[in-house]
């Protein structure tokens, strides 16, 4: 069986009421996923009020992954399409923005190197850690990038 999940980010930037709801279960799933990484604990049941999710350390790994890619398009892309496809080999997720474009993917990679703006880093991100973070968190990373069209990672996350 094969889920696919699309969503724009801004079609919930320009939706309160879904911005709210995805909010609020961004910060439940935040919790738990920093539960999971710091604690033998490995799997969480997260409630939001209708459904309840269970957040396993592949959910951890897939939630920081698609997160800082999220950070990124939204800094620098001004937002982008997520994809995800989930199958039971796999997770493939492919993030798309036309924002900038990264000049050299190779020093974007570097942990701690970042082109965010003042504005965002007093907001306490443009750390530097978003691409090393992703490739850490996912088994496969393909970045292909186009200065002044944008950027499209490529990624897989396998069970173990």
């Amino acid at each position: 069986m094969i889920e696919k999940i699309k969503y724009s980010l801004s079609e919930f930037i320009s939706n309160k009421q879904m911005r709210l709801r995805v909010l609020s279960m961004l910060t439940a799933l935040t919790i738990a996923v920093v539960t999971l990484l710091h604690t033998s604990i490995h799997t969480i049941e997260v409630f939001d009020g209708e459904k309840t999710y269970v957040v396993t350390s592949l959910t951890r790994n897939v939630a920081i992954a698609v997160y800082e890619g999220e950070i990124n398009m939204v800094i620098h892309g001004g937002g982008g399409v997520i994809d995800v496809e989930v199958t039971p080999e796999c997770i493939s997720i492919v993030l798309a923005d036309q924002g900038p474009g990264i000049p050299d993917i190779s020093l974007a990679m570097q942990e701690g190197y970042s082109t965010a703006p003042e504005n965002v880093r007093q907001l306490g991100f443009g750390a530097g850690m978003g691409l090393p973070n992703i490739k850490k968190y996912t088994d496969e990373m393909i970045i292909e990038s186009e200065v002044g069209k944008g950027t499209t990672i490529r990624l897989k996350v396998f069970p173990q």
